[in-house]
């Protein structure tokens, strides 16, 4: 599927998707086809829904590279995102605090 429909899917704009590929978040070695254009599939959908997702909860794009790595390559337990969840939740109350 080519970009205007992942954007539609996923609400995200052409030009955050192409950024996140540009940071190397989404999109490594992404195939063209004969028009040259970028060619997405239902596991790029997925990684950017999950993007969505943990970005909502205030984690940073260099995070979530690193969330979205360890758990697609099954190198992170439960207790380990556990971790990272609770650390992010008492960053973001310091920041209210302050």
């Amino acid at each position: 599927m080519l970009i205007g429909e992942v954007a539609k899917k996923t609400g995200f704009s052409r030009d955050t998707i192409r950024f996140y590929e540009k940071i190397g978040v989404i999109g490594k070695n992404l195939p063209r086809g004969e028009n040259r254009y970028r060619q997405y599939c239902d596991s790029d959908i997925l990684r950017l829904q999950r993007i969505k997702k943990i970005k909502a909860y205030g984690f940073t794009l260099a995070e979530i590279k690193k969330i979205l790595e360890a758990w697609e390559t099954d190198t992170v337990t439960c207790d380990h995102m556990l971790k990272i969840a609770r650390e992010k939740t008492r960053e973001i109350e310091k920041k209210l605090k302050n």
